[in-house]
């Protein structure tokens, strides 16, 4: 019933875009800042790793 009556109207439209646009960013927001803070806290670990598989990947053998 409520989302039939926000979908009539024009502000309700609007509205639901923002709030959908919102719920979007409140659900991703914690992974980037737990990634950035990962990455930054392991990078002396990881940037060994990955330059091994790089090397194993794209040198020729």
């Amino acid at each position: 019933m409520c989302r039939a009556t926000v979908t009539q109207s024009p502000e309700g439209r609007a509205m639901s875009e923002k709030l959908n646009t919102a719920i979007l960013v409140m659900f991703f927001a914690p992974y980037l800042v737990f990634g950035t803070v990962a990455t930054v806290l392991f990078r002396a670990r990881i940037t060994p790793f990955v330059a091994r598989v790089l090397r194993f990947l794209f040198l020729p053998r």
